[in-house]
């Protein structure tokens, strides 16, 4: 009875229940200590990402946009050259194609798109080249994003 409980919500959280992982075992490469007690699972595995968070810098490009008003012509904004910066914290590192959750103090979290991840020595963290996951953003969007005091804006040359 209790097994069976167990074993369901272990499945509604995304996690594999006892047997599943003795199917899953593989030798391990690596082990935090000689009794093994640091680190469980297999290396590069879900559990070992899982250990610790880690502060990365998302640099976000966001489409270009058209605020249409009556009366008067259509005002372009164009953000090609136009990159937005936070240090953010995640779970793991991104891989290219990932989607990772960004938000603003104001507005809902939004999703981006990971297009490379880069190692910059002289931040000391890794940098994720990101873009904006819709192909559109609304002026509010923009608004808030550009006078969110958490993003920096970083004009291109």
């Amino acid at each position: 009875m209790l097994g069976g409980i167990l074993d369901r919500v272990m499945e509604y959280y995304g996690l594999a229940s006892r047997t599943q992982r003795r199917s899953l075992e593989a030798p391990l490469s690596w082990r935090g200590s000689a009794d093994g007690t640091t680190f469980a699972g297999r290396a590069g595995g879900i559990e070992s990402r899982r250990l610790m968070s880690i502060d990365v810098e998302a640099n976000l490009k966001i489409p270009s946009l058209t605020i249409k008003t009556a009366g008067e012509p259509d005002k372009r904004i164009n953000n090609s050259s136009l990159r937005l910066i936070k240090r953010v914290t995640l779970d793991a590192i991104p891989k290219a194609g990932d989607t990772m959750r960004l938000s603003t103090r104001v507005g809902k979290p939004f999703e981006a798109t990971v297009s490379r991840v880069d190692w910059d020595e002289g931040k000391n963290l890794f940098v994720v080249a990101c873009s904006y996951a819709r192909r559109s953003i609304t002026a509010d969007e923009h608004a808030v994003l550009l006078t969110d005091p958490d993003w920096r804006v970083n004009q291109l040359p």
